[in-house]
């Protein structure tokens, strides 16, 4: 059953930042049935843009109900549907119940199954559907086709997918949001002479009966993920010189292989070295291995995203991207394996936090590997001028919300940066460890990440008692504004006085509030006596626009620095 209702399509790229405010207002689903896995047949026809499709998906009620809400798209035909569920405890004694209707709704793509019967709290089933849809052409988002013309004039056929951020309702019938993690069980259907790539291994490959040309890849089941992570890549491919497999101290145990048309390959010379010295710095970092055998990274003729689709094991580039890439770019995009894949955003209004942490760590890998060499100096103190002057505006953002989200998302950035020297690198990345080891297979928000900080912190003595992460990071993540600070020396008594006060550059006797804002600072005295730059412990935290004394402060003759490195 399909009601005819318009097209209605969201074209968002990234659950990182993109068109995350608009996300944070989407309808959620209700809670009233859970999915547990899914099981997904795909069979594309390349040459006439379509594909037809099967999923099983093993659901759990959480309450009593007589409906079952999930995603669709409008432009999926829903040819035959069918709810099972067991109402004895006893799973092989699942019993049918009869839909007595199916409805889309007419303005967002959402289907309603309405049951002939309610089915009581704690009951499992399955829930199955068979579907079609065309292959987008328009873009390289969703389940897509797209071609290209390889150098001896021969017209090649590529279909891939690009799910993030809720792009997985365009392909199949699913509870396509972030915080419904499951493991997937996905078959596909390829011409023989092609590669299938997924977010895992295949596990056996079938002929088809009465169709020598193709066959029939059934992948491993995945670790328990999201929608969005999903990935699936067929083309003519091929694998760029040997594979990789990587044991580390954390517990990864992983293949590394990089794919492109064959005669692309030459352009992505020194890529698997470049993929594996970045892999190796991040799982350092993260400590957490990855549940994955493999991680595929593809250079995709014509795939025309903004980013690349950075599907769990398997991240998709254009071919010019990945050729051209440096480190900090490919310590972006693998980060999300961790960030963004093993654990996720809770929903899109915790987004900024993802991209944010992303960026610090991948601008800290980029400056273990070449010391940043090809950020050319523009990281941090670019990013950071830029925020100054657009925080001291008496209007910051001129109301823009896609400007106030990206600057937003920098400063958070920058407070990681702030917390990793204040705290300690070791102490910042045991806090690190701890929220994901606790968020693993999971979906995580901001205080996760505070608290997990916090709790590091406090073990190793690095904040004052009484005094929280999360109190810290609220000062500055609520106002969009940053501070000035003042010191003075008072040379007979050999103290300084530290103050605080907003910065505005435009009017400050004419922006609401200003007299009363104050922020959580860290006071770093280098002292020329002691110099040492890298010791960048506290001498104190200033909590409010109250005077801060310091002791111990040199003679007059001597210099100190406060707060270097720009903290």
């Amino acid at each position: 059953m399909r009601n005819e209702v318009p097209i209605h399509i969201i074209k968002t790229r990234s659950i990182d930042l993109n068109n995350a405010h608009g996300l944070s207002m989407e309808t959620r689903l209700d809670k009233v049935v859970v999915p547990t896995g899914y099981k997904l047949d795909l069979e594309p026809y390349l040459e006439d843009g379509l594909f037809k499709g099967h999923v099983a998906i093993n659901v759990t009620w959480l309450m009593d109900g007589n409906e079952i809400i999930l995603h669709c798209a409008h432009e999926i035909e829903l040819l035959e549907s069918e709810v099972r569920a067991d109402f004895s405890g006893d799973a092989k004694e699942q019993k049918r119940v009869s839909i007595t209707k199916m409805s889309m709704d007419s303005k967002k793509p959402i289907v309603t199954l309405s049951l002939e019967r309610t089915v009581p709290k704690g009951a499992t089933g399955v829930l199955k559907f068979s579907f079609k849809g065309n292959l987008e052409t328009s873009s390289t988002e969703a389940f897509f086709k797209t071609t290209y013309v390889t150098d001896q004039e021969v017209e090649r056929i590529i279909a891939a997918t690009q799910l993030r951020p809720n792009n997985a309702r365009r392909m199949f019938p699913c509870f396509d949001e972030p915080g419904y993690k499951t493991p997937f069980e996905l078959s596909v259907v390829r011409p023989r002479d092609m590669v299938a790539l997924s977010n895992v291994p295949v596990a056996r490959t079938e002929n088809i009966p009465d169709e020598p040309d193709a066959v029939c890849d059934h992948f491993e089941k995945t670790p328990p993920m999201s929608t969005f992570t999903l990935g699936l890549v067929i083309a003519n491919l091929k694998q760029l010189g040997n594979s990789t497999q990587l044991k580390d101290d954390s517990g990864n145990d992983i293949e590394i292989r990089v794919w492109g048309r064959p005669e692309y390959l030459e352009a992505l010379e020194g890529i698997n070295e470049k993929v594996v010295r970045v892999f190796k710095e991040l799982a350092a970092f993260w400590r957490v291995p990855l549940p994955l055998k493999r991680l595929d990274i593809v250079a995709l003729p014509n795939y025309q995203g903004v980013k690349p689709a950075d599907n769990w094991g398997l991240i998709v580039f254009r071919e010019s991207d990945l050729s051209s890439r440096g480190y900090i770019q490919l310590a972006q995009e693998l980060s999300y394996q961790w960030l963004g894949a093993l654990t996720t955003p809770a929903w899109w209004t915790d987004a900024h936090l993802n991209k944010a942490l992303v960026g610090y760590v991948a601008a800290a890998t980029a400056f273990k590997i070449n010391n940043g060499s090809e950020m050319e100096g523009k990281w941090p103190l670019t990013v950071l001028y830029s925020l100054y002057y657009e925080f001291s505006k008496r209007y910051p953002h001129s109301r823009i919300t896609g400007m106030k989200q990206e600057t937003a998302c920098t400063k958070i950035e920058l407070l990681f940066r702030m917390f990793n020297y204040t705290l300690g690198e070791e102490t910042f990345k045991n806090g690190i460890w701890r929220f994901l080891e606790s968020r693993k297979f999971k979906t995580f928000s901001g205080d996760d990440i505070w608290n997990a900080l916090n709790a590091a912190a406090r073990e190793a003595n690095k904040i004052p008692q009484g005094v929280d992460i999360k109190t810290m990071t609220k000062s500055w993540i609520e106002k969009d504004r940053l501070p000035l600070l003042n010191v003075q020396r008072h040379y007979n008594n050999n103290t300084a006085v530290v103050t605080q006060k907003v910065y505005l550059r435009e009017r400050p006797h004419d922006v609401p509030e200003a007299a009363k804002m104050s922020w959580w600072l860290p006071v770093v005295i280098a002292q020329e006596s002691t110099l040492d730059l890298k010791d960048t412990t506290p001498a104190a935290w200033m909590k409010d626009r109250s005077p801060l004394t310091i002791p111990n402060i040199p003679d007059k003759d001597k210099f100190i620095i406060v707060n270097p490195e720009e903290i």
